[in-house]
């Protein structure tokens, strides 16, 4: 047949190699970045009868005030803290506030 004798090339058959297959370093995927969650300071005022929180590093110390009562955790013992919870879910044990109080 004309025009195949230019095709005199050997084949080969390529296997893949299970090393070939890994990602280089440059080729890694990033790892994501999540969002750092805020970190608090908890209180609790004896006053207003109200726990609150801080942000840590908040120059201004802007108190978010809880508008929930401070609750018993199910089956807690006297001597555990009481624990506040924020409308964002956000709970906190109140180390000052002991379910005895």
């Amino acid at each position: 047949m004309q025009g195949d004798e230019g095709d005199k090339g050997t084949a080969t058959t390529l296997t893949p190699s299970w090393t070939s297959l890994a990602p280089s370093p440059s080729q890694e995927p990033t790892p994501t970045t999540t969002t750092p969650q805020t970190t608090w300071k908890v209180g609790y005022c004896t006053e207003r009868m109200a726990a609150y929180r801080v942000k840590v590093g908040d120059k201004a110390e802007k108190r978010d005030w809880c508008t929930v009562k401070p609750f018993a955790p199910e089956g807690a013992h006297k001597t555990a803290c009481m624990v506040a919870r924020w409308p964002d879910g956000h709970t906190a044990p109140l180390a000052n506030f002991l379910v005895m109080d």
